[in-house]
């Protein structure tokens, strides 16, 4: 999706595109808590979504070097966000999502998505990840996120320090209001609804 020229914001704006390489990128918002709001640097420092997308495609090969990219970009400059932002990465062979969260301190979560499965983003989700992300490595995995998102989480009081339970990226880090993760569409249809009715077409049509 590309823009026009909006006032003040650089040229060009995109929210994504396909490649040559054939890598399909898709910036999507994505809300955070309030509390993650509230940390948010004036002015943030690091790559917006439309710049971030734009190294993607211009860098990467596949899906999860794109996913790399992103988090290794996150991890040395941080990114600049509108209270929340995520990706959709797709090649190929593979899918990933990508979700980072609003407040300046370089928090992501990344997951590998399930083959045979559709994933509509709006706003951007990711449910449940590992308890504990093994710092410093590559996206690789199913799950990944960044070194400190535990325990910025206790910090803040979002996570109990006796919680058991995955680490729920959405409900740890994201804004519910009176949304669940898979129905939190903001607009006409919840991304459930979206997903189900798009794998019905497609499987009707094998």
């Amino acid at each position: 999706m590309e823009y026009s020229d909006p006032k003040g914001f650089p040229v060009p704006l995109t929210n994504g595109g396909f490649d040559e390489k054939g890598v399909a990128v898709r910036d999507v918002w994505a809300d955070s808590k309030t509390q993650l709001w509230d940390l948010t640097p004036t002015p943030q420092l690091g790559s917006y979504h439309s710049e971030t997308a734009i190294v993607m495609m211009g860098i990467a090969d596949t899906a999860r070097e794109s996913a790399e990219i992103d988090c290794d970009l996150i991890a040395k400059n941080g990114y600049t966000d509108y209270g929340g932002d995520s990706y959709l990465i797709a090649d190929k062979n593979e899918g990933r999502v990508v979700g980072e969260s609003a407040g300046g301190q370089k928090l992501w979560a990344a997951q590998r998505l399930i083959m045979d499965k559709v994933r509509v983003l709006y706003p951007g989700y990711i449910v449940d990840s590992p308890k504990d992300h093994v710092p410093n490595t590559t996206a690789a995995g199913d799950y990944l996120g960044s070194p400190n998102i535990v325990s910025c989480a206790i910090k803040q009081g979002r996570r109990n320090p006796s919680d058991s339970e995955l680490f729920k990226f959405f409900k740890t880090c994201d804004l519910q209001r009176r949304y669940a993760a898979r129905h939190g569409g903001f607009r006409y249809l919840a991304q459930a609804a979206l997903e189900e009715a798009t794998l019905a077409t497609v499987l009707n049509k094998i």
